[in-house]
């Protein structure tokens, strides 16, 4: 059961990647407050069961991705369009402020740990369970979580500069010393999220030469083993 469960969260995952209309329709669904649950659920490792409970310990970790990837790709007017009758709002599970709550009060540096360690480890699959898994499955799989978990990292930090920022614009405070505070906290919190992107920026960067020197470094063996053949 757990290896359908973590393959519905990666189609899904897959599926709302670049599409506002397709995430709106993922939370509006009253079926994601499952979402929730197993995001918080602490899969136990029971002996005898390795194979089941490594695919159940996934699951916390890809219900955050997907929540993560949901809050990213929103569109508030696709919100407000799905959501403009009343049984339509009532329908829906989680919208941008619902998710925030949700990861900030498990706590944003523990959700980010949570998601961030499946980074570099393969992905339980039915029949195919640790080194059994192809190598370049693994890798594809690892560079598309990988760039899922810093564009979550990112819009962590946007979403938190934009509540820091309402919240400063609602508070009472009228003196020179709270105003100029403020408007400090407000240009602290756009350099972080200025950083976050280039950061961003520079992690695919980064990817992108891996992948250069690995291809090179394969055509490499394949013109050396071609060299070989031609002089024995």
């Amino acid at each position: 059961c757990s290896y359908v469960t973590v393959t519905l969260l990666r189609l899904l995952s897959e599926w709302v990647e670049g599409m506002p209309k397709a995430a709106a329709g993922v939370i509006s669904s009253p079926s994601s407050v499952c979402l929730g649950v197993l995001l918080r659920s602490n899969p136990k490792v029971n002996e005898g069961q390795a194979s089941q409970s490594s695919g159940a310990q996934v699951i916390p970790a890809l219900s955050g991705l997907l929540l993560g990837l949901c809050l990213e790709y929103i569109l508030n007017d696709t919100m407000d369009s799905n959501m403009s009758d009343g049984s339509a709002m009532d329908r829906a599970s989680w919208t941008s402020e619902t998710i925030m709550n949700l990861i900030q009060s498990m706590g944003v540096g523990k959700f980010l740990n949570l998601i961030d360690t499946w980074r570099k480890r393969p992905l339980p699959l039915p029949f195919c369970s640790g080194g059994m898994t192809s190598e370049m499955e693994r890798r594809a799989f690892a560079n598309w979580y990988g760039n899922n978990v810093n564009l979550i990292r990112r819009r962590m930090v946007i979403a938190l500069a934009e509540t820091g920022d309402e919240d400063e614009s609602d508070s009472d405070g009228d003196g020179k010393g709270d105003a100029a505070e403020n408007k400090s906290s407000r240009s602290l919190r756009k350099m972080l999220a200025s950083q976050a992107k280039e950061i961003e920026e520079l992690h695919e960067k980064v990817e992108e030469a891996l992948r250069t020197i690995s291809i090179k470094s394969i055509q490499m063996t394949q013109l050396q083993r071609v060299a070989e053949l031609g002089t024995s």
